[in-house]
């Protein structure tokens, strides 16, 4: 290698060539690979075209969920983003000096713009409201270049007594994209995310845990909407925004299964939108012979189409997750029950009395769409982990409730 050529190299996250940047080198198209792991699951993998210091290439790698053409279009929008991110680091390198007055609050706002289109829309609007209500108002005045670990702690142990993990996640993207812009050091960047908030004692759910208590319960609604919602909560632990989308043709009559795909959420513009599960996986969860007439019974009675919603509010439109849950809190909360629990806590319920029953863990991560096992796990520590079938019979115990109509 010539002196020239040595001279004409930079490190940006790795070596690359300065004078080929935008394009993928030469070689690595066939190395691009979108491969199969699982069903509808395919692991994408591309060559940045850098290089560590080491000689080894630095790759972009991807789990994704969907078709295969997907997964293509997924892999070019990929090496599209590779493209601008160099793109817009050699701008930089010729004005290394760009924007470095900019005050925090100013550069939080840049980087929210990019983010929310990186993110779904519930985890968009949780972030959001993270930043604009805590992270600008505490570091307003900031310059980028000042933004450091020190800082960081110090915000950590001044919010210390709330769930920090995202507020975690929203600084260190904060503190990467102010080196990628060249406001901070990479040495600054690592100190951040070196950082690690006070540790969280989660709260323990208030649940219904006596089948009895949650017959009696559901008796207690039966002539009002909340009803169906409760029952399928109690019957499959499935998530809210799961329930209110579920719609009779989602219902497997014959296979005693019920189909969730997909679920609703509020867009910033307040209208009510469909999108998939909570982590994007269709799941069927099995239901019993009860269960079945029960279900078809109310969609007789309604006179449904196999199109129409399963739970309708007093004005037969859809439920909204936050007002399903806070009419079934307050409803719990009146004098005559007295009970202090959520609709939430209902799922919470439904895994715990599988565990009692001697349902795996694997088998309840699946059933209730939970991605992480140790979320299952936290529920006891005393159930053992073996298989079990009696579906039916469990339940029959979790959800015991009788119909008192003829």
């Amino acid at each position: 290698m010539t002196n020239k050529k040595k001279k004409d190299s930079k490190s940006i996250g790795g070596t690359i060539n300065i004078e080929t940047p935008l394009s993928i080198r030469k070689g690595t198209e066939e190395e691009m690979a979108v491969k199969k792991v699982a069903n509808k699951r395919y692991h994408i993998e591309i060559d940045t075209g850098r290089r560590y210091e080491n000689g080894r290439k630095i790759l972009k790698r991807e789990l994704f969920q969907g078709t295969k053409i997907e997964a293509e279009d997924r892999e070019k929008q990929l090496k599209k983003e590779i493209q601008e991110i160099i793109s817009e680091e050699l701008k930089e390198i010729k004005n290394p000096f760009h924007g470095k007055e900019e005050t925090f609050e100013e550069f939080a706002e840049r980087w929210a713009k990019q983010k929310k289109h990186q993110v779904g829309p519930n985890t968009w609007k949780t972030y959001k409201g993270i930043l604009f209500n805590h992270i600008i108002p505490y570091f307003k005045g900031c310059q980028v270049s000042d933004f450091n670990a020190d800082l960081v702690e110090e915000y950590y142990y001044t919010k210390a007594g709330i769930k920090l993990h995202q507020h975690k996640a929203i600084l260190d993207g904060i503190a990467k994209y102010a080196v990628r812009k060249k406001f901070i050091s990479k040495t600054q960047q690592i100190e951040i995310t070196e950082v690690k908030p006070p540790r969280w004692t989660k709260k323990e759910i208030n649940c219904m845990l006596e089948p009895e208590e949650l017959a009696k319960m559901l008796v207690s609604i039966e002539e009002s909407v909340l009803f169906v919602p409760t029952y399928l909560a109690i019957a499959t632990g499935a998530r809210a925004s799961e329930i209110i989308a579920l719609r009779w043709s989602d219902i497997d009559y014959n296979k005693k299964k019920i189909h969730f795909t997909k679920s609703f959420y509020i867009d910033e513009d307040g209208e009510l939108k469909e999108k998939r599960t909570k982590n994007e996986d269709s799941r069927a969860v099995a239901i019993t012979k009860r269960d079945v007439k029960i279900l078809n019974q109310i969609k007789e009675e309604r006179e449904a189409t196999e199109n129409d919603l399963v739970c309708l509010n007093s004005e037969g439109e859809p439920f909204r997750v936050w007002t399903l849950s806070r009419n079934f809190s307050n409803r719990m909360k009146a004098k005559k029950r007295g009970l202090n629990i959520t609709l939430h806590s209902l799922r919470h319920s439904h895994i715990t009395l599988l565990l009692y029953e001697g349902f795996s863990q694997r088998y309840i991560q699946e059933r209730v769409g939970q991605r992480d096992e140790r979320t299952i796990k936290s529920y006891t520590h005393v159930i053992e982990d073996k298989e079990d079938n009696r579906i039916e019979v469990a339940m029959t115990k979790i959800v015991p409730y009788q119909s008192q109509k003829k």
